[in-house]
């Protein structure tokens, strides 16, 4: 009779993987497995089971699923891919098991590709990369068609999306179709997708297997072999997307402002303020400014300071820190007493300039402001003095010893040290000259605000010659309260008039007369002299005539005396008449 050989229980299929390229979208295609015993005959009415994958865009099996092997052990479906550009992925088992060696499934790989047209995102587009947590923004992608037909876009249906696996936060975007909703053909094209808030959380998205980020497209392209259009879904994951940086904004901390003195003169320059300051945030601070105010017993005196430079940087590096200096001038009528200095700071982000931190420090230093030091010599101080009493005619004879006082006071609020007048100069106005005894002494070098220093010289009225001098002088001194700048007082001025000592000496101006007639007349002249030979104007001469018989005990003789002042050469004269008896002068 007839023999029937059968074959032996299943094994294997007789591949594990099978790889499908350029299969467009939504179309239609048939996936086949055979199955085998472990001698490699086809095993035939084996139950096997196929299964999409890659579910949401990733196709459909249309035909009966779980479907028989033939005779041949061959098992078929009907595969339609779905709208999803990409891999899509569809694995055939045995339905009930019993395979005993590998491989034990098949794997199809099927790449879909549009009809008429594709769409590559291109590496490096996405913009911006880096963006700041609460920052409202806006993504831009670009894309790249290489096909004849567009793609016109579904506004509601095209998104980018980035995801935080922590918190389970979604920034998703729809696309800006006021912009473009187009990705034209053959070529590059970026789209725009609306503005939103990023307040997902930090970090870098994707991220490994956590964070994700994707673009999904969504639109409809021409399919020139039906003559219709298609409806087409694109996504792009992480493995195509560019990396999305998402830090914390710039903010601005005022650490510190310290003046570099505490007090300070009116008028005064390069008033110096030193300024530390942090980013704690980890985005660039631009625009960074500061803002400094000040008052002086509740008034705010902010016009009396102004800025005159400094080295205050425009940006500040994110988690950084930053050091600098700025310099202030006084107003020289700067309101006096103790100011207290207030300081603001701001900076803006640097990826979002909507985000504006402010940081103030109140009353964080304070300078006490004086008027500028003045020293005042004191005009009317400047007098002579003999024996401490104030000589009121300014005048002197030779060989006097007299003083020059003067008084030097201060009443600015400021100290001055260092007090020293300038040598006096005196002019002469003759031939008088007088020689220093002693001297410039002061009764006090430093000076309290409304404190009053004496200078005093000693001088001795010279022998040689009469007139009149002319003194000047001033005061130097430090202000304490501007850096010991050198300061000088107002120049002050004395006339002191130096005369002949007192009358010593009568000389006769003329050769003796002995005797005149009687009833005649002649002129009778002396000059008058000091001690020192100098002559002594302005002086009194008396004239003696006695009359009568010389020598007898004539009880008729009398006698007349004549004052005449001397001129200013120191003569004085007197005319006598003959009459009897003697002239004595």
């Amino acid at each position: 009779g007839n023999i029937v050989i059968h074959h032996s229980a299943a094994a294997r299929f007789t591949v594990d993987t099978v790889t499908i390229n350029n299969f467009k979208i939504d179309n239609v295609r048939s996936l086949a497995v055979t199955l085998v015993d472990s001698f490699g005959n086809g095993v035939k009415d084996t139950s096997i089971a196929f299964r999409v994958i890659n579910d949401g865009g990733g196709g459909s099996i249309l035909s009966t699923n779980p479907t028989l092997t033939d005779s041949t052990g061959r098992a078929f479906v009907q595969y339609q891919s779905g709208l999803t550009v990409g891999s899509n992925v569809v694995t055939a088992r045995a339905n009930f098991g019993g395979i005993t060696s590998t491989p034990d499934s098949v794997v199809f790989d099927i790449t879909t590709t549009l009809l008429d047209a594709n769409a590559s995102y291109v590496d490096s587009s996405l913009a911006p990369r880096e963006v700041s947590l609460g920052q409202r923004v806006g993504f831009r992608v670009s894309f790249d068609n290489t096909q004849t037909f567009p793609i016109n876009l579904i506004g509601d249906s095209t998104y980018i999306e980035f995801y935080n696996d922590a918190s389970g936060l979604v920034y998703r975007t729809y696309l800006d179709t006021s912009v473009n909703r187009t990705i034209g053909a053959e070529g590059l094209s970026q789209l725009t997708f609306r503005a939103d808030t990023m307040d997902i959380g930090l970090g870098r998205y994707p991220s490994g297997s956590n964070d994700s980020a994707q673009v999904v497209l969504y639109g409809v392209v021409f399919d020139s072999s039906a003559n219709d259009y298609d409806t087409v879904r694109v996504r792009f994951g992480n493995s195509e997307m560019d990396t999305l940086v998402v830090k914390s904004p710039a903010f601005m901390v005022l650490d510190s402002v310290k003046m570099a003195v505490t007090q300070a003169v009116q008028g005064e320059d390069s008033l110096r303020v030193d300024y530390y300051v942090r980013n704690t945030g980890e985005v660039l601070a631009r625009s960074f400014a500061v803002s400094d105010s000040f008052a002086n017993e509740g008034v705010n005196v902010t016009s009396d300071w102004i800025l005159v430079g400094g080295d205050k940087p425009d940006t500040v590096q994110g988690l950084s820190s930053a050091s600098f200096t700025q310099y202030y001038r006084l107003g020289v009528n700067a309101r006096k007493g103790m100011v207290q200095m207030s300081t603001r700071v701001s900076g803006t982000d640097g990826n979002d300039p909507a985000q504006v931190t402010r940081d103030t420090l109140y009353n964080d230093d304070s300078v006490r402001i004086y008027r500028k030091a003045q020293l005042f010599a004191v005009a009317d101080s400047f007098a002579v003095y003999m024996q401490d009493t104030v000589v009121t005619t300014r005048t002197v004879r030779v060989g006097d010893v007299f003083e020059l006082r003067m008084r030097v006071k201060t009443d600015s609020g400021s100290v001055v040290t260092g007090l020293t007048p300038s040598p006096l100069t005196p002019d002469s106005s003759g031939s008088a000259q007088v020689t220093l005894q002693s001297g410039p002494v002061l009764s006090k070098t430093r000076l309290d605000s409304g404190e009053v220093s004496t200078v005093v010289w000693t001088y001795r009225a010279d022998n040689t010659g009469l007139g009149t001098l002319n003194f000047s002088s001033q005061v130097q001194g430090y202000d304490s309260t501007d850096n010991d700048r050198l300061i000088a007082s107002n120049t002050v001025t004395r006339l002191l008039t130096v005369r002949s000592g007192v009358a010593d000496t009568v000389v006769t101006a003329q050769a003796l007369i002995d005797t005149i007639e009687v009833y005649g007349s002649t002129l009778i002249g002396v000059v008058v002299k000091d001690r020192f030979g100098n002559v002594v104007p302005d002086d009194t001469v008396r004239f003696t005539r006695t009359l009568g018989n010389v020598g007898f005990n004539d009880s008729s003789r009398s006698t007349v005396d004549t004052l005449v002042a001397t001129d200013a050469l120191g003569r004085a004269a007197e005319c006598g008449e003959g009459e009897a008896g003697e002239y004595t002068g």
